[in-house]
């Protein structure tokens, strides 16, 4: 049973794709992991702009640092050594040898690779390259600036003439510019330039080693961050299935109903909209089961309300048994079940219908006491798509009216929509009638007039020619497009109320009695309470309610005469007299239509508004109105539902 209902519920027609949760599971999980490589990438990013920015930062610094170091060391070494004599000259023979192994043993152990001296004006007085000692060469901005008493210093890639010798073992040195004071009566006269090479590769090593560090802490920040992202993952992923536990637990709780397992009252009518609009879109039928346990209440009252919810989950039950996968069942509300069974039409919902009605009779349950069963019996009130109802609220209409005869008839029965004009109504049924029809649209009412029709044996297509005529009619009349849609429609429903009179009466062949003709007096207000549940058309509830009033106010119900009596209901009434004169009668056979005019002239003024019947009978003559021949009484689904949309156009 639970395997059954279950399947309902998960039915193809509704349920949500099994890989739905997987899917959005796969989903946060290639989100989470394009967050975690984004964010590797843009600290990557970001780590090496700022590490490469911090590098370059120290290494300018330690250039500053070794430049001024360098400058001090080698000033305060060669000054000791040399005065502004010895600039005269270049350093030749052993001076220049001198000098040198001075300048290797002050420096040895530095990273100094190259010394030379410059005179103010661009001549080397000392090189550890004797080839260019004396030379003159152009003054570079690097020179000019020390020459002026201001220390440089630059990372050169060796590309000077004086350089060539140098350039064959490194490719860049660090280039220093250091002004040379010997005068000690003007300290602050430039003497000459000491210009030191030194290799670059410590400060590489040392910035290396700084973008190292900074790599490794930015793989460990990275790590860190991965770490983060993925317990943040785990601690999200399980809040949200946790969250998604509750939420389908809320879902489930507002989708079902508790007691029974199936699907609530709100939840059909979303299903039941999305069928029909499928119904609709691959033009199939679909059946709605409108079901009510019989004496329910007494249940309740004789065994107690365990025993009753009890049996509200038995009766659930077989749902499961009898419908297919694709059908669904609902709780309506109390004792009532509602089922919708796509693709199926009139004759299969009936067959379905009556297995659902057996299956109850058929239940065994304990009444409480170990020793009585609970007899159970349900009527069923069975409605289709399209030749019931094409909307939501006019289905649902037409399966609880179904019902209510159902129950009329003596209950543990089904009884189709389109078969209650068959059923004998009780005193009070009428109100119960129009308060189900409260939602219908004209579809409905005029499926209900077809049925009507078929109870009398002497016309089974009445609606069908008044309505015939009516269009005829309303031509040769040139009605505006809204009153000829009101009367059209008017002409198929005006005797809908007639299913409040018996069919007895309506098949008598001998004269009524009173209390039958005021039977039948009643069913233009029957039908104008019926229409007006389904139409706010002012034309066509007034032509329904008054087609019975005669022109010199003999009429009924309200006894109206003259122009009082509403225009579309003055025309009815002469193509109503006309079309029941053309047709057989229980009680004399159809009269020819030139009969039939002579006896409409005879009762102008009295019965007809003689103008009127004026126009219609000479559009009669002149074959712009013709009656229909014999015929089905029932438009189809598709008529009913252009003409019932055309007249909502209409009357808005």
């Amino acid at each position: 049973m639970k395997a059954s209902i279950e399947a309902l519920r998960n039915g193809p027609s509704d349920g949500a794709p099994k890989g739905k949760k997987g899917s959005a599971e796969k989903d946060r999980r290639r989100m989470v992991s394009l967050f975690t490589i984004a964010s590797a990438i843009v600290t990557i990013s970001i780590g090496y702009v700022v590490g490469t920015q911090i590098a370059n930062s120290v290494r300018a610094q330690m250039m500053e640092s070794y430049a001024i170091a360098t400058a001090t060391q080698v000033r305060g070494t060669v000054n000791s050594y040399i005065n502004e004599a010895d600039l005269a000259t270049p350093f030749t023979g052993d001076k220049y040898t001198n000098f040198q192994e001075y300048i290797n043993r002050s420096i040895e152990g530095t990273n100094v690779v190259k010394v030379k001296l410059w005179r103010l004006d661009s001549t080397v007085l000392y090189s550890n390259d004797p080839e260019i000692v004396g030379k003159k060469f152009a003054t570079k901005e690097p020179l000019q600036i020390a020459l002026k008493g201001d220390p440089y210093y630059e990372v050169t890639n060796l590309q000077a003439d004086e350089n060539y010798r140098e350039a064959s073992q490194y490719n860049r040195l660090l280039e220093i510019y250091v002004p040379v004071y010997l005068d000690d009566a003007n300290p602050t006269k430039v003497s000459g330039v000491y210009e030191v090479y030194m290799s670059v590769l410590p400060l590489d090593k040392y910035a290396g080693d700084v973008m190292r560090s900074l790599y490794y802490g930015l793989g460990v920040l990275i790590l860190l961050l991965i770490i983060i992202a993925e317990v943040a993952s785990w601690m999200l992923r399980k809040r949200n299935d946790k969250l998604r536990e509750l939420s389908t637990q809320l879902e489930m709780r507002a989708d079902t109903d508790g007691l029974t397992g199936l699907y609530n009252h709100r939840h059909f009518q979303g299903h039941l909209e999305r069928e029909l609009a499928r119904a609709l879109r691959y033009n199939e039928p679909i059946s709605l089961l409108l079901i009510d346990l019989d004496f329910f209440k007494s249940v309740n009252d004789r065994y107690g309300h365990q025993t009753g919810d009890e049996v509200l989950r038995q009766v659930s039950s077989i749902f499961g048994q009898v419908l297919r996968n694709v059908d669904y069942a609902a709780r309506y509300g109390g004792e009532e079940f509602i089922a919708i069974l796509p693709g199926t039409d009139a004759a299969g919902a009936l067959t379905t219908a009556e297995r659902l009605r057996k299956a109850a009779e058929d239940l065994k349950i304990d009444s409480g006491d170990g020793k009585t069963n609970v007899k159970v019996t349900l009527s069923c009130g069975v409605a289709d798509y399209p030749s019931c109802a094409t909307e939501r609220e006019s289905l649902i209409a037409a399966a609880d009216s179904a019902l209510l005869f159902a129950k009329r008839k003596g209950r543990n029965r089904v009884v189709f929509f389109r078969d209650i004009a068959g059923s004998e109504i009780q005193e009070g049924d009428l109100e119960k009638l129009v308060s189900r029809l409260q939602n219908a649209s004209m579809p409905t009412i005029q499926a209900l007039m077809a049925a009507v029709d078929s109870r009398d044996s002497y016309d089974r297509s009445h609606s069908r020619n008044v309505a015939s005529l009516a269009t005829g009619f309303a031509q040769s009349m040139d009605l505006e497009e809204n009153m000829a849609h009101a009367l059209a429609l008017a002409a198929q429903v005006h005797d809908v109320g007639k299913v409040n009179v018996p069919r007895s009466v309506l098949q008598k062949n001998e004269p009524l009695t009173t209390a039958e003709i005021e039977a039948i007096r009643k069913h233009p207000e029957a039908s104008a309470k019926i229409v007006e549940s389904a139409a706010q058309m002012e034309q066509l509830l007034s032509a329904v309610l008054h087609h019975h009033e005669n022109w010199d106010g003999t009429g009924y119900p309200n006894g109206l005469s003259g122009e009082s009596i509403p225009p579309l209901a003055r025309m009815l009434r002469i193509i109503d007299a006309f079309e029941a004169m053309v047709s057989d009668r229980p009680y004399r056979p159809a009269l020819a239509i030139e009969a039939a005019v002579e006896e409409l002239k005879k009762n102008s003024g009295t019965q007809f508004d003689p103008n009127m019947l004026e126009k219609f009978v000479h559009s009669v003559k002149t074959q712009k109105i013709v009656p229909l021949p014999p015929g089905p009484s029932e438009l189809d689904g598709d008529d009913a539902s252009e003409l019932a949309e055309e007249t909502e156009t209409t009357s808005t």
